[in-house]
């Protein structure tokens, strides 16, 4: 074969396998929206008329999923709203807090799952202990720590667990970066109003007249956790910026 057959050879071969492989990424874009099911913790707010989940997203391949609730006299029916994925991009996950607006306050009403059918028991924004000292910088985000959070002490944002009552965590960040601080509440406490047993581990650490249990994995993945017979906390450090004694301080000015 002259070099000029073994050229247009080569160069047919080229040819099939781009279009064989833009054929397959052509048929891993799905090009239809979908509806999911909401399976992290729900916040409700104080005014009953915004209700909040956690997701995760990939910007390069969908729109940011939706947030949509249907309503009734007696229930509020959520759903995830997931626009048309293009699987030929990667890039990395960016996990979110995301709204919807009611028509009505929520009241009595119950919230469920269009999914799964399930009854969703929200937390109560009107609960929530307040931050009355955060580390210099610092602000309330609607990011997620871009980990997995059930790495990390305490429930996941994205996952809820019938064993469990219903928790809310809130993320902070400074303007520059990612979250590297949360603060979750969690309803319930373990017997005799201490904190559940698989939080507990680390160093006794005070926090006002509560015990609590400082544990240190490593310098960017520090957390206090403690109960005050209703509910149980974890503040979580995500930055070795923060020092152990910002979190004592943190913890004992929440409420």
């Amino acid at each position: 074969m002259t070099s000029k057959r073994i050229r247009w050879a080569v160069a047919a071969c080229t040819a099939v396998a781009a279009l064989t492989a833009g054929l397959v990424l052509w048929l891993t874009r799905d090009t239809h929206p979908q509806r999911a099911a909401v399976l992290g913790e729900v916040l409700v707010s104080t005014d009953g008329r915004t209700i909040t989940t956690a997701v995760r997203w990939t910007p390069c391949q969908e729109v940011k999923p939706r947030l949509a609730a249907s309503e009734s006299s007696g229930s509020v029916t959520v759903a995830l709203h997931e626009g048309p994925a293009d699987l030929r991009h990667q890039c990395t996950s960016t996990p979110q807090l995301i709204s919807t607006t009611l028509d009505s306050p929520l009241a009595s009403r119950k919230i469920t799952d269009s999914g799964t059918g399930q009854t969703i028991t929200p937390f109560r924004a009107a609960q929530l202990a307040i931050p009355h000292y955060l580390p210099n910088g610092y602000r309330m985000t609607n990011n997620v720590y871009p980990d997995d959070a059930g790495q990390r002490p305490g429930p996941s944002p994205f996952e809820r667990t019938a064993t469990q009552g219903p928790a809310w965590t809130r993320f902070y960040s400074t303007t520059s970066g990612p979250p590297s601080l949360s603060i979750t509440q969690i309803t319930g406490t373990g017997p005799h109003g201490s904190v559940p047993g698989k939080y507990v581990s680390g160093k006794k650490a005070a926090i006002g007249h509560q015990l609590g249990y400082l544990n240190e994995k490593g310098s960017d993945d520090r957390s206090i956790t403690w109960s005050d017979g209703t509910y149980t906390f974890i503040v979580n450090s995500a930055s070795p910026r923060i020092a152990n004694a910002q979190l004592l301080e943190i913890a004992s000015h929440l409420g």
